[in-house]
């Protein structure tokens, strides 16, 4: 299949090669036609099979509940115990290539396929009569074998449900990645289409628009169902990029999944809303690199609802770093004019706090003044986004891969101008992080202080290249590139993994 997916060279001879290049030419052409051979072996119903079979082999064995039957089917499930530990992300990966590669060739089979599955899944998740977020399902299985039987008959049906539920949301996790597949390889551009015919090009909107409408109709509101339906969204992309009259339902639907997450989380173990929430601001920028200028017209809704969620305090900083990240993504599809008036928005608010030298000359004129700010939680983590913002945005602007690069010499970047204000406060806040280790003034610190500069096993496996440790509770968490800690924002109390975390993150940055 690898063979068949490969384009044909073309090559260019001198004419002193003579019957030698011949001769590779005509191997080539006897090759390439012997491929066009195989190739109509393939045909639909053929094609379908692979697809059934490849779908249900893409979840392991031991992510499902034994001698529980699925609603969608029989599954044909990996497992450790049989074919091997370790090995199951290359056996996945080649099952993924192995779909792109008849999304390719046969574009509308593929998309019907996987667009009747998902759909499928997504019914089977309605007609359930429970929710569908189960955080441990063993713990059920557990409680029951100590519990007499007589008294639980009906305990045992609810489970029954949930078992259910949690193993089609196993199988529609795994289907997001099979979607992705065949929707990036049919609207990446370079196949137009996988044909160019008028006839395809309907269709498949037909199918695909068919499928969004399934997705857009969805009302979940569970942290688990919010983030894999956000994945499916941002997984629409590149179809996005050809059809954008559906960009704006999309951006709302997401706006809206965020909005009917908590945006107060007190008790760390609801921690998956927060989590949910970062997700979903994350699908902006995944949506806006696919959707290219598709995009654009509608940058003003998108800020506008910004502005009014910060408004209402609804909008934490780190949701609106992402978006704000995924707002100079949709810019640069515009230029470097636009990318300079959306930078003056988005930092202009951010410059009023970060220049102003009362801040600087409390925490950072004397080598102790850092110990007065890891006390004053929420000054610590302002600074901390303004800084990883800064970072994202010099990433985010400039000239675009493709984009003609005849004028770059005589424009300046986009972030030129505020270069000025942004790098003094940042080298007395580095040139304050850097004297903490000098021996003076590690010795007076408090130990929690001391405790989070030292290099956690994690960073220290990182740095010599040994070992996998795992990463530990609290640590810092990467989303899109940017370090977020997910369950700090908004508390109080600062302790040695949170200055950890944020030593970590402004050094990185």
């Amino acid at each position: 299949m690898r063979d068949l997916m490969s384009k044909p060279k073309l090559s260019v001879h001198s004419s002193g090669e003579g019957s030698a290049a011949n001769n590779a030419d005509s191997n080539s052409a006897q090759i390439d036609n012997e491929k066009r051979k195989i190739l109509s072996f393939l045909n639909d119903d053929i094609c379908s099979t692979i697809l059934d079979i490849s779908f249900q082999r893409m979840l392991k064995k031991e992510r499902l509940i034994t001698g529980k039957a699925l609603s969608l089917g029989a599954l044909e499930l990996w497992s450790d115990d049989f074919e091997g530990k370790g090995d199951f992300g290359q056996y996945r990966s080649r099952l993924f290539e192995l779909i792109k590669f008849i999304a390719s060739n046969k574009p509308l089979v593929a998309g019907a396929k996987v667009s009747e599955r998902i759909i499928m899944i997504i019914k089977n998740l309605l007609n359930s009569p429970m929710p569908a977020e189960v955080s441990s399902p063993t713990l059920f299985i557990l409680f029951l074998s100590i519990i007499p039987s007589v008294r639980v008959f009906r305990l045992r049906s609810f489970i029954v449900i949930i078992f259910t539920n949690f193993q089609d949301l196993a199988v529609m996790e795994s289907m997001q990645v099979a979607l992705e597949s065949v929707v990036s390889s049919i609207f990446d551009g370079s196949n137009e289409f996988a044909g160019g015919s008028s006839e395809v090009h309907v269709a498949l909107c037909g199918i695909f628009e068919g499928l969004l409408r399934e997705l857009l109709s969805l009302n979940w509101t569970e942290p688990a169902l919010v983030e894999v339906l956000g994945h499916y969204l941002d997984a629409m992309g590149p179809f996005l990029k050809y059809f954008s009259d559906v960009v704006g339902s999309v951006i709302n639907k997401l706006f809206e999944l965020l909005n009917s997450l908590p945006f107060v989380v007190k008790d760390p173990s609801t921690s998956s809303a927060r989590h949910a929430r970062l997700q979903i601001c994350t699908s902006f920028i995944r949506i806006a690199k696919a959707a290219d200028k598709s995009i654009l017209p509608h940058m003003k809704g998108i800020a506008d609802t910004m502005v009014y969620l910060q408004r209402e305090g609804r909008l934490l900083r780190g949701e609106h770093n992402l978006l704000g990240e995924a707002f100079l993504v949709i810019a640069s599809a515009a230029g470097v004019q636009q990318q300079q008036e959306v930078l003056a928005w988005l930092l202009e608010p951010l410059s009023q706090q970060w220049i102003q030298i009362e801040w600087q000359n409390n925490y950072l004129s004397k080598p102790l003044g850092l110990v007065r700010l890891f006390s004053e939680t929420a000054f610590m983590w302002s600074l901390f986004h303004t800084i990883t913002f800064f970072e994202k945005a010099l990433k985010r602007s400039g000239m675009r891969k493709g984009q003609s690069s005849s004028t770059s010499s005589s424009t300046p970047h986009p972030m030129a101008s505020h270069l000025s204000w942004m790098l003094p406060p940042l080298l007395k806040l580095l040139r304050a992080i850097h004297s903490l280790w000098s021996p003076s003034v590690f010795q007076v610190l408090p130990g929690e202080i001391k405790a989070a500069m030292t290099m956690s096993d994690v960073e220290r496996s990182s740095l010599l290249g040994v070992g996998n440790p795992k990463l530990s509770k609290g640590a810092l968490t990467f989303i899109e590139g940017s370090p977020f800690d997910v369950n700090k924002e908004g508390y109080t109390e600062p302790n040695e993994a949170d200055i950890r975390n944020w030593l970590k993150g402004i050094r990185d940055s």
